[in-house]
């Protein structure tokens, strides 16, 4: 089993220029099992609000590069250096980042990085909302460590910070940020993402955007000192796309243009259905002639409600 101190991971973190990371104890039967885990920023926006009304937003998190690959390239990286600087090798370590058979947020929450906010976001010190989870599962033993080091009970989980401010609760379109257990599926972003079929309200709800919702993060105040923090990677291209083109792409088109992003994941009849519907949230009358175009949609299961629902909504504004 790999040995290592805890200054030595101070070192590879400075050495990456992570500056939020923790170590937790999976296990309550020894230090075999140890995560350490990351906080990696994101940029929060993009261009904002651009007049065009054919053009529907992708969330700036998921925009340029599948942040998923970007974190586990920099977990990789930790990994790297902490063999190189011990001259040891880890056994079978695992990476995560989403996907895993743990719970995120508290892995996040129980290695430090930081506490529950009304919008369901861990808010970490460092970074406020916007931050990617990653962390690694190692066996190895880590000398010097303290019981806090390991896990953190004594930090309250709910954020402080957010019991006498409601910014995000008075924001949010959908009205689920609390600290009270909730239903997440009218959550925007949910709205974006699900293969579900949509109620007119929730349709409504999407607004402009096709994938994600940042709402609540931009109305936090403890975002306001970070809204500027450069993310792990760079935002060089708007991330607002036009519903027509998307409208227009087979499988093949969106890989090309799109599939290193971090919202290709999802189906692309999806990211249509959430392009009608931002072409029918615009009230832009101007579109109904060219959607006229697309009436081959009607026969698309997936597709032709929304269609309908599209042309019906833009047409009772003539």
């Amino acid at each position: 089993m790999i040995q290592l101190e805890k200054s030595d991971i101070k070192k590879v973190m400075d050495a990456l220029a992570i500056k939020s990371w923790g170590i937790l104890n999976l296990n309550d039967t020894g230090e075999d099992q140890l995560v350490i885990a990351v906080a990696l920023p994101y940029q929060l926006e993009g261009r904002i609000n651009p007049p065009d009304t054919h053009l529907c937003k992708v969330d700036a998190f998921a925009w340029s590069y599948d942040y998923h690959e970007v974190v586990k390239n920099v977990l990789k990286q930790v990994i790297s250096k902490l063999e190189e600087n011990s001259a040891q090798r880890f056994v079978n370590p695992m990476i995560y980042v989403d996907q895993s058979p743990f719970n995120d947020q508290q892995i996040g929450y129980r290695a430090g990085l930081g506490q529950m906010g009304k919008n369901h976001l861990l808010i970490n010190p460092v970074y406020g909302t916007h931050f990617f989870i990653g962390y690694m599962v190692v066996s190895a033993q880590i000398n010097g460590l303290t019981s806090t080091d390991v896990t953190v009970t004594d930090i309250p989980f709910l954020h402080p910070a957010c019991t006498n401010c409601d910014r995000c609760t008075r924001a949010c379109p959908a009205q689920i940020c609390t600290f009270e257990q909730t239903d997440m599926r009218p959550c925007i972003s949910s709205l974006t993402q699900t293969k579900s079929e949509l109620t007119v309200t929730e349709r409504q709800l999407i607004g402009r955007n096709m994938y994600g919702c940042n709402i609540c993060q931009k109305v936090c105040p403890l975002n306001e000192q970070t809204m500027d923090i450069p993310g792990i990677y760079p935002i060089t291209t708007d991330n607002w796309v036009d519903a027509f083109a998307i409208l227009e792409m087979n499988k093949r088109t969106f890989k090309e243009k799109f599939g290193h992003m971090g919202f290709a994941w999802r189906s692309l009849w999806i990211y249509k259905r959430n392009a009608l519907i931002v072409l029918a949230n615009s009230g832009d009358v101007n579109h109904l002639d060219r959607l006229k175009n697309y009436a081959y949609l009607n026969a698309d299961e997936n597709l032709s409600a929304t269609y309908m629902w599209a042309m019906e909504t833009l047409s009772e504004k003539i």
